[in-house]
């Protein structure tokens, strides 16, 4: 056998014991059922162009900033930083960015700056 079947036994008891710490939830009961945020792992997200991965992605990262003050790192090669800028503050929002009052505007793209 290519693995310790025992010592992954033993963590799955843990599981079930609920002695291993559950990555950060969302507050969302199906969302939480299936992804989960973990400091220290590496999220890469690939597919077919303009799909859209980058949307998922930097919502579900607003979406953990906002709720556990999480600061990020992103690269992305296919995108302009003003416009995952735009996304975010547009996100936080909840509005396109030219509808977006100009008072509001400058809240939610200091935060984003913050981030």
């Amino acid at each position: 056998m290519l693995i310790n079947f025992d010592k992954h036994i033993e963590k799955l008891d843990k599981v079930r014991r609920g002695e291993i710490k559950e990555g950060l939830k969302l507050g969302h009961e199906r969302l939480d059922e299936h992804f989960r945020f973990k400091y220290g792992n590496l999220l890469v997200c690939l597919g077919h162009a303009n799909v859209g991965k980058t949307t998922v992605i930097l919502y579900l990262m607003l979406l953990y900033s906002m709720k556990h003050k999480i600061k990020w790192l992103v690269f992305s090669s296919e995108n302009e930083p003003y416009s995952i800028i735009k996304k975010l503050i547009e996100f936080r929002a909840q509005e396109v960015i030219t509808k977006i009052q100009e008072s509001d505007y400058k809240e939610h793209y200091e935060w984003v700056f913050q981030l």
